[in-house]
């Protein structure tokens, strides 16, 4: 090696042949050319041994060294980086490959779910409606009134939802309306003080008779609160003449914050004043406890007659805006609605199970629904006892029924 202190004019040649003696050393090893590395360290050697003599030399002989070696080390060099870029290849193929496999897997999940909910909603569909008045009369599955013969529509799924209030009553009743035919939503919002026969059972949870009351009571006489779901079905299937009910949800009113903002809050003109910062005519934008107040505010100690009528109104227009927001936070995905659902879940009772749900998710992901699609129960009010009474007018019920779940058939 050179002795230190030595000069070479191009800087330090004893760190450069140590340098040359490294990247031959190197390329041997990789690339397995020990012939051409041997000669290589055999041009080293001799540039250290006459590196006293001739400085210039050992510098033009050091860059012939690292010039022989180089092509050598950028071939192996290559040949890395094209080995490395099929090894990154490979992995975003089997990647491809497995995100493909669980596509499939889950969109056939999702086929086989949404197949098996429709079958388990129909198997235990209850009998069509028992509609009974003036010119209704029966004949082969077919219903004659007022000179037309009508079918009822197979195809309609109906879901009772009810939210729950403090006092364990059912205070909004929405019956929606899935025809999975015709991919097409309605609601029936029915009003918590309309009278139908309601089921009384004393705290013991035995039966003791069949009342005139405000449905929104039956409710109150469950055990627990799927007992009470079922007693709130049965009683709304009775009131529209046996309407057939294929499940129910049911929320207390105290978590419409959280559905309101798991879909990012509900934008709304005011129909009415609700406390101070909901105005008449004012557009609004409702989150968290304002939505609370204007779909469930009213003053049942008013001395005026029917206060819950302009809250169905407020309810009627609320659902409307909530599902076009639901539409297009969802962006009408079935697996985004399941999404919404599954954060709500904890908050909801319902006997609906996963594949129903699947089922029920892809068909209202296809549906659109309008202001024209929400209705009421046609009737009046009246006041007894100091308790709001809704009269249910039974002609006009039948009409709707047979508007909204029968064809005409002639």
């Amino acid at each position: 090696m050179l002795i230190p202190g030595d000069v070479v004019v191009m800087g330090n040649t004893d760190d450069n042949i140590e340098e040359a003696i490294k990247i031959a050393t190197h390329t041997a090893k990789e690339n397995r050319r020990k012939k051409k590395i041997a000669e290589a360290l055999d041009v080293a050697g001799e540039l250290d041994n006459e590196a006293k003599d001739n400085e210039a030399s050992k510098v033009d002989d050091y860059a012939d060294l690292v010039d022989d070696c180089m092509p050598y080390v950028d071939e192996k060099a290559i040949k890395a980086v094209g080995k490395r870029k099929r090894y990154l290849l490979k992995i975003m193929i089997s990647l491809i490959c497995v995100l493909t496999a669980l596509f499939v897997c889950f969109a056939l999940i999702f086929v086989i779910a949404s197949s098996s909910g429709r079958k388990k909603l129909k198997q235990d569909s209850p009998n069509n409606p028992e509609l009974a008045g003036d010119d209704i009369r029966y004949q082969d599955n077919y219903v004659y009134h007022n000179g037309n013969k009508y079918k009822y529509n197979e195809s309609i799924i109906t879901i009772l939802v009810m939210g729950i209030d403090d006092k364990q009553d059912s205070d909004t009743n929405i019956l929606v309306i899935i025809d999975t035919d015709k991919e097409k939503i309605s609601l029936i919002n029915i009003n918590r003080d309309s009278i139908g026969k309601v089921k009384v059972y004393n705290p013991a949870g035995e039966y003791i008779t069949t009342s005139d009351i405000q449905i929104a009571l039956a409710y109150s006489y469950g055990n627990n609160e799927e007992q009470s779901c079922k007693l709130m079905k049965d009683t709304v299937s009775s009131l529209m003449y046996q309407l057939p009910i294929h499940g129910y949800i049911s929320v207390n009113m105290s978590d419409i914050p959280d559905i309101n903002d798991s879909v990012g809050g509900v934008t709304l003109t005011a129909i009415e004043s609700v406390g101070k910062k909901i105005k008449e005519g004012k557009e609004i934008k409702l989150s968290g406890k304002l939505a609370l107040k204007y779909v469930t505010e009213r003053d049942s100690r008013s001395g005026e007659v029917g206060t819950n009528s302009i809250r169905l109104k407020r309810q009627n227009q609320y659902i409307n805006e909530w599902y076009k927001q639901f539409a297009s936070y969802t962006d009408n995905s079935p697996s985004k609605i399941m999404d919404v659902y599954g954060s709500l879940k904890t908050c909801l009772v319902s006997d609906l199970d996963f594949d129903e749900i699947v089922y029920l998710s892809n068909i209202v992901s296809k549906c659109d629904l309008s202001w024209e699609d929400i209705y009421e129960l046609p009737g009046t009010y009246e006041r007894s006892n100091y308790y709001d009474e809704y009269i249910i007018d039974e002609d006009e019920l039948v009409e709707l029924i047979l508007d909204i779940f029968y064809g005409v058939d002639n």
